[in-house]
């Protein structure tokens, strides 16, 4: 593994940025979907199946904080700052799930409960905001951050 240097980390932090940014895009693009297609009125109602996408969708939004934690962990167990972008984009993976929930249910079920589930999707993406702490902590045995080593 090569050391990385102050360039390679915020190369590396700026890639995290643009990929969060792409990432919250996607779920504003599902909202944009869920807003101008228009589906038949005549869907049947199921309370149960809205219930079971609101609490799926909200259980993967609160485990992308828990293997984002992991993934960090890990990387500043092997000091490897690659892990951090791994934790990062695992755990807003994590996060499109209600999203995706969101935009099955508009399609499915009549209502608007579907926008609970944009909204949890997008306000845990944006709590999954890259850390230049978290690469600084995957890399502070790094000397040339003089760190010791």
């Amino acid at each position: 593994m090569t050391t990385p240097n102050k360039d390679n980390l915020d190369t590396l932090y700026r890639s995290m940025v643009i990929i969060w940014i792409a990432q919250i895009m996607s779920v504003v693009m599902f909202f944009v979907v869920t807003q101008f297609v228009d589906v038949p009125d005549d869907r049947p109602e199921n309370n149960i199946l809205s219930f079971v996408f609101a609490a799926s969708g909200t259980f993967c939004a609160i485990i992308s904080f828990v293997v984002r934690a992991r993934w960090l962990r890990k990387s500043v167990e092997q000091q490897n700052p690659a892990l951090v972008q791994t934790a990062n984009i695992a755990g807003r993976a994590l996060c499109e799930v209600p999203a995706i929930l969101g935009v099955i249910e508009r399609f499915l079920l009549p209502g608007r409960e579907y926008l609970l589930l944009l909204l949890i999707s997008a306000l845990a993406m944006l709590l999954h905001y890259p850390r230049r702490s978290d690469l600084l902590a995957a890399s502070y045995k790094d000397p040339s951050f003089g760190g010791w080593s």
